[in-house]
């Protein structure tokens, strides 16, 4: 397995994974901007797309992983890692920033196994009022 930023060419892909993930496709656009800007990183066996993961400086000028999904079919495959490895070799600044959905403790559990430390709350994210888990990670 490998990681590398995505091109235009993996985008059917990547949309594929966020579908097989989410259940839907109004992301589409927001991906294939993702990709345009060099923001999204895809983990690939061969040339099959595993998961990907976009990273971007929204979080007060920090990076923050915006998405992160890997297909359900390799999730037992170390993917996340690998895109999260990838990331924190790319990264230039001193810490790295994601959230999770509170209800979600299986990415939560990932993230703080990998040395992400929870850093806040907020809340009335999303449209179900679910609170969003801050996590960061200090890089050097």
């Amino acid at each position: 397995m490998h990681v590398e930023r995505a091109s235009f060419e993996d985008l059917r892909d990547i949309w594929l994974v966020d579908e097989q993930v989410r259940g839907h496709t109004n992301r589409r656009r927001q991906l294939m901007d993702a990709v345009e800007r060099k923001q999204c990183m895809v983990a690939k066996q061969g040339f099959t797309v595993l998961g990907y993961a976009v990273r971007d400086n929204t979080f007060f000028g920090y990076p923050f992983i915006a998405m992160l999904l890997v297909h359900p079919a390799h999730r037992d495959k170390h993917v996340t890692e690998k895109l999260l490895d990838y990331i924190e070799m790319t990264t230039p600044e001193d810490r790295l920033f994601t959230s999770v959905a509170e209800n979600d403790t299986d990415d939560s559990t990932t993230y703080e196994a990998l040395g992400f430390q929870r850093s806040g709350e907020v809340y009335n994210v999303d449209e179900d009022g679910i609170t969003r888990i801050i996590y960061m990670k200090r890089l050097t």
